[in-house]
């Protein structure tokens, strides 16, 4: 397998690159970040977008780039338009030329959050921009003949940015100041690396579709940081729940974005980690 993954130096992404790399070769790309390993690339210029899949020639893409900040986008949605939907049309119209198999990461922010439990043919109805422009790139995506749309949700992993919820939970518990937690926003948190094992193992099926690919556990998000602070023995009396609407100047969340993962069980077999057992993973990585 010749794969092209853009977007390599994020969570997800750098998993994704590790993996494939396994099995085939592998060309990852950033927008900060060049050097060795990485190729740059902004996937708002169409033109660089075609040269490089025009050199590489893969036989899959994998799009993990994306403006991924809720707020922001809801904020200035021209601007992460331009990555979020423009961006991903000019990945997917590169992929056509190449006859390349397209792999999109989307989000449980595609859903309002009425009912949970939403499986893939569920009717899509976002409440914030982000979840807006998924849906739209969603159906670029899906315009393709071969392309695979994954849902994600909450996802968390070994990150050096230290970015993801449960970093920031752990690292402001360590350092003795207060979390709080929305206890009207549920979830399921999804380890990283599942998702990259998940990508390889829907390729090699010849999977094509959309399909949800989120840990088994469906969490309010103040309990998830209570089971984050127990699995690092860290003080969970300094967790607060709060109601989402808290937050000032956020963009609207859904209360239940919670995915139902049969498709995937039916297709590879097995679900994801349970969230337990990714934390203590986590924690014997060294955080």
């Amino acid at each position: 397998m010749n794969a092209l993954v853009i977007g390599a130096t994020g969570l997800v992404g750098s998993q994704v690159a590790r993996t494939l790399a396994q099995v085939g070769s592998v060309v990852g790309t950033g927008l900060t970040r060049a050097d060795s390993a990485i190729t740059p690339l902004d996937i708002r210029d169409a033109a660089a977008v075609r040269r490089l899949v025009d050199a590489v020639r893969p036989d899959v893409i994998v799009c993990a780039a994306a403006e991924p900040h809720v707020d922001l986008c809801e904020r200035e949605p021209e601007r992460t338009r331009a990555v979020n939907v423009a961006g991903v049309e000019h990945v997917a119209a590169a992929a056509s030329d190449v006859a390349a198999r397209l792999v999109y990461f989307s989000s449980d922010y595609v859903f309002d959050g009425k009912t949970g439990a939403y499986a893939e043919d569920a009717p899509v109805s976002p409440l914030n921009e982000y979840g807006r422009q998924k849906v739209e790139a969603e159906r670029i995506v899906r315009q393709l003949n071969d392309s695979l749309v994954l849902r994600v949700s909450g996802v968390f992993g070994v990150d050096d940015r230290r970015k993801n919820f449960v970093y920031q939970v752990i690292d402001r518990l360590r350092a003795g100041e207060p979390v709080q937690a929305p206890d009207d926003q549920t979830l399921c948190p999804t380890w990283a690396s599942d998702i990259a094992d998940t990508v390889g193992e829907l390729l090699r099926l010849g999977f094509s579709g959309v399909c949800h690919v989120v840990g088994p556990d469906a969490l309010v998000r103040v309990d998830f940081a209570r089971r984050i602070a127990a699995a690092f023995d860290l003080d969970a009396g300094k967790i607060a729940a709060v109601p989402f609407a808290a937050s000032a100047g956020a963009a609207p969340r859904p209360a239940c974005s919670s995915l139902s993962d049969a498709r995937l069980r039916g297709l590879v077999g097995h679900g994801l980690t349970p969230v337990a057992e990714a934390l203590q993973a986590l924690r014997a990585a060294g955080l």
